[in-house]
């Protein structure tokens, strides 16, 4: 497996787990609490599968200054940029696979790509908004599961469900 494979497998066991938490916090039971320790034990095994292979990574070694002469540093002024909010609209793993089929044929990595475009997203109707231009040839029954989809996010984050 390669270091971005794994990577990716790690995000997939975070968002699973996100959604598994909020459901047992709210309502815990047995068969809940096997199920998230199971993921937590396969999320432990991905990260360290990533450890082993970034430790076994080969590097090339990096410059090492000399400490003898004293060297001037110019200062640099860092511009200064505009805060801006931003906003990630969390998935769940059947959410994930869901949205990956409707707008790009099953291809997670396009949809991960394509849905860090709503992070500068705002509102819903900016939502609805880069949706609409980005994935035009969407049928418009799948078009109305995706904006509901964010309806609902958007909704829930202005009455503080969602921080």
């Amino acid at each position: 497996m390669s270091i971005k494979s794994i990577w990716e497998s790690i995000e997939l066991d975070q968002r699973q787990l996100k959604c598994l938490l909020d459901s047992f916090v709210k309502e815990p039971d047995e068969v809940m609490k096997a199920v998230i320790l199971r993921d937590v034990s396969q999320a432990i095994l991905h990260l360290q599968k990533l450890h082993s292979l970034v430790e076994d990574c080969p590097c090339k070694e990096a410059p090492v200054a000399s400490c003898d002469e004293p060297q001037e540093v110019a200062p640099v002024e860092a511009p200064v940029l505009e805060q801006q909010e931003v906003v990630q609209i969390p998935l769940a793993l059947n959410d994930t696979f869901l949205f990956a089929r409707i707008l790009f044929g099953g291809d997670v990595h396009k949809l991960k790509q394509f849905w860090g475009g709503f992070e500068t997203c705002a509102t819903y109707q900016q939502a609805e908004s880069y949706l609409r231009e980005n994935a035009p040839t969407v049928s418009e029954e799948d078009m109305a599961e995706c904006l509901s989809f964010l309806e609902q996010f958007y909704s829930n984050r202005q009455s503080n469900i969602i921080p």
